[in-house]
C-alpha cells in the first residue's frame, strides 16, 4: 500500500513537531524516509492563530 513512493525522501516542513505524528505513519505506509528541514520557519507564511497574517490561502 505504498503508492509507488518507496525509497523516496519526504520533507515535512513544520516547526511545531508535527513530524512526530506524520513521519512514523508515512515511513510505515509509504516506504519513505522523512526529514524536517533545519531552520524552516513555517510561521513566516502566516499562523492559524493570526499572530502573523496569511497573505495566501493555506
Amino acid at each position: 500500500m505504498s503508492a509507488g513512493f518507496e525509497g523516496r525522501t519526504l520533507v515535512i516542513a513544520t516547526m511545531h513537531r508535527k513530524e512526530e505524528v506524520i513521519a512514523p505513519l508515512a515511513e510505515k505506509y509509504l516506504g519513505v524516509t522523512c526529514q524536517v528541514p533545519l531552520h524552516f520557519d513555517s510561521d513566516a507564511l502566516g499562523t492559524f492563530s493570526g499572530e502573523v497574517e496569511r497573505t495566501q490561502p493555506p
